[in-house]
């Protein structure tokens, strides 16, 4: 009840403070607002107030006891992440990723992107410029999935991330979404796993041949490690873009891992009847191709670095 609430408080938040802040704003004889109030008075007030209406009007971050081994940040604190470097966030702090590929990892409460209002469901990768507040009861981790920048405000601990524990699957179904690789449209296996779209690494591997975006593919057996490099030369071992059967009864969690040029990335892994499924997104962020959607038309967009179309 209360993630509900603090969601629909932010959207609230967000619909009233655009009319009853910018309203203070100008003259009749100069109605414009200037891109320095919204910066240094607007946004600010946004957020000051956002974060009351969440805790309740209660909780402020320089209040808050620090728990053993975490420090305060106050006000936005600029970091640089390594990749798999992680932090640790409890209620009241935020986090803001600037570049680079963070995913969130929620270990209790709920974590609300603060542009929407919406909770952030545990795993997902972040958007760059979103700021991700953790309300009442919150413990986060903020796992850096590459080397990436970041704006960090109350408190917090740096570390080394965890190994992802990749969930059993709450729903599986084989992708019924129209994909489009660099303007063309392709037939590929692909399942969506609670929500998320999830394909084969060899599969995407064979889409980027000849792109700026294209990377090599290795194996250690022994380590059930896949490793990718990129830049690198992929080359193709037979079946890479084939459909067959829906094999969405045999999905379960993998323990392989993947690592891209020598970093271990930390992502959600499934295995479909020997074959290791990655989700897009995880896929994009980490290798450098960039994934987008269009709901007009249900259609997943992957496009190398280098396309233009």
């Amino acid at each position: 009840m209360k993630r509900t609430v603090s969601a629909i408080l932010v959207f609230m938040l967000l619909c009233s403070m655009t009319s009853a802040v910018a309203g203070s704003a100008g003259s009749a004889s100069d109605p414009l607002v200037s891109q320095s109030y919204v910066d240094n008075t607007f946004r600010p007030a946004i957020i000051a107030e956002g974060e009351r209406k969440i805790s309740g009007g209660g909780y402020t971050t320089s209040s808050a006891a620090i728990p053993s081994g975490y420090t305060r940040a106050d006000g936005y604190t600029a970091f640089s992440l390594r990749a798999n470097e992680c932090a640790s966030l409890i209620t009241g702090a935020s986090f803001t990723p600037l570049s680079g590929s963070v995913s969130v990892s929620v270990v209790s409460g709920a974590v609300i992107d603060v542009s929407t209002g919406a909770e952030v469901q545990s795993g997902a990768a972040l958007k760059a410029n979103r700021r991700y507040f953790c309300v009442e009861n919150t413990s986060a981790d903020f796992v850096a999935g590459s080397e990436c920048s970041c704006l960090i405000d109350g408190i917090y601990k740096l570390g080394t991330a965890s190994a992802v524990q990749t969930p059993t699957p709450k729903t599986v179904a084989a992708n019924n979404m129209k994909i489009k690789f660099n303007g063309a449209y392709q037939n590929m296996e692909a399942y969506n796993i609670d929500g998320y779209t999830y394909y084969k690494l060899r599969d995407i591997a064979a889409l980027m041949m000849g792109t700026s975006s294209e990377f090599a593919v290795d194996f250690d057996v022994a380590l059930n490690m896949i490793y990718t490099r990129t830049p690198g030369t992929y080359t193709l071992v037979g079946g890479e873009l084939k459909t067959g059967i829906d094999k969405s009864k045999s999905c379960a969690p993998s323990n392989w891992k993947l690592n891209v040029n020598d970093a271990r990335v930390n992502c959600y892994v499934y295995n479909f009847m020997d074959n290791n499924f990655f989700k897009l997104r995880d896929l994009g962020a980490a290798l450098g191709f960039n994934v987008d959607y269009d709901d007009a038309s249900r259609t997943v967009i992957i496009n190398s670095s280098d396309y233009t179309g």
